[in-house]
């Protein structure tokens, strides 16, 4: 992947979730940063790193409410790194979980019906955190919530490459996000 470059996914992800900070407040949903607190490297394309949260973090916000949280959790291993994104929404029922990742599929009650969209966002998701040598898993409970276990190879380098491309990723999101939260 010729776009491929190190990144580190704390301060990353810390620069990512500060755009979605006033949605969160607009929303009365509690968003939530913890764990790995020293630089974890990832080999990632920034605009596929971009994509693949603002997937998933968009969705936990389309199915959460007011006083729900949204937590973004960091773990990181020797040989790899985990990104654990929890929401504390509607859920998913256990009969749509399997066909999740399916491209154009969707949840057909009418609490997931609400939010829209196309069904192609976690197929795409899936896609890029397998092109990236990554795997993804979920857990979810209707009413209960959904969690997504995205897990990476870390890079042998701890030096990350500190690039406009990684910014102007994490940029456009918060761009995006204000002017939805201003309409």
């Amino acid at each position: 992947i010729s776009s491929q470059r190190p990144v580190d996914i704390n301060h990353f992800i810390r620069s990512l979730l500060s755009g979605y900070q006033p949605l969160a407040d607009e929303q009365e949903i509690e968003l939530i940063l913890s764990g790995a607190p020293t630089a974890t490297v990832i080999e990632i394309d920034p605009q596929h790193l971009q994509t693949i949260l603002n997937n998933l973090l968009i969705n936990a916000f389309k199915f959460s409410e007011n006083g729900d949280q949204i937590n973004v959790h960091i773990h990181a291993k020797n040989d790899a790194c985990q990104i654990i994104i929890r929401d504390t929404g509607i859920g998913i029922s256990k009969d749509d979980l399997p066909q999740i990742f399916n491209r154009f599929a969707q949840a057909e009650s009418p609490e997931t019906k609400r939010g829209g969209g196309f069904g192609i966002g976690l197929s795409v998701t899936k896609e890029l955190i397998e092109l990236h040598h990554g795997s993804i898993e979920v857990e979810s409970s209707i009413r209960e919530g959904t969690k997504f276990t995205l897990t990476f190879p870390r890079s042998a380098s701890s030096e990350t490459i500190d690039t406009p491309e990684n910014w102007n990723a994490v940029n456009s999101t918060k761009d995006m996000l204000l002017s939805k939260s201003s309409n």
